[in-house]
């Protein structure tokens, strides 16, 4: 009876297989003796699933939609990693702002909503 294997959907490896091992030989015969090592270290699949907060939000609006995910968890990466992410993903963008600001006007929204129904309640 043949082992079975669990393929990872996302990446479409099996689980538990190492990054080296999903390199192609070419790459794998260039690398050093300690880079290799580092590799065979690493896990080829990163899980979104191991944050103590994780919320993932799908909205059906135009087209296909759009989605939200929030994490949070403890801090792993480096100062170097999160510099250079940073930089590479600056908080204000366009898209971002207009995510504030529509998010704002929602909460806006909502409050005055509840207010409203406070004031008629409370008149009764």
């Amino acid at each position: 009876m043949a082992d079975t294997l669990i393929i990872d959907s996302e990446t479409d490896l099996p689980k538990g297989i190492s990054l080296f091992d999903a390199l192609p030989d070419d790459i794998c015969q260039t690398l050093t003796p300690e880079q290799t090592e580092k590799l065979k270290a690493t896990p080829a699949v990163q899980s979104w699933r191991d944050h103590p907060l994780d919320i993932r939000l799908h909205f059906p609006f135009i087209g296909d939609g759009y989605y939200l995910t929030i994490i949070g968890g403890r801090e792993n990466r480096s100062n170097e990693r999160r510099s250079s992410e940073r930089h590479n993903y600056p908080l204000k963008t366009v898209a971002n702002i207009f995510f504030f600001m529509g998010f704002g006007a929602i909460l806006a929204l909502i409050t005055l909503v509840a207010m409203a129904l406070q004031s008629a309640i409370i008149e009764f």
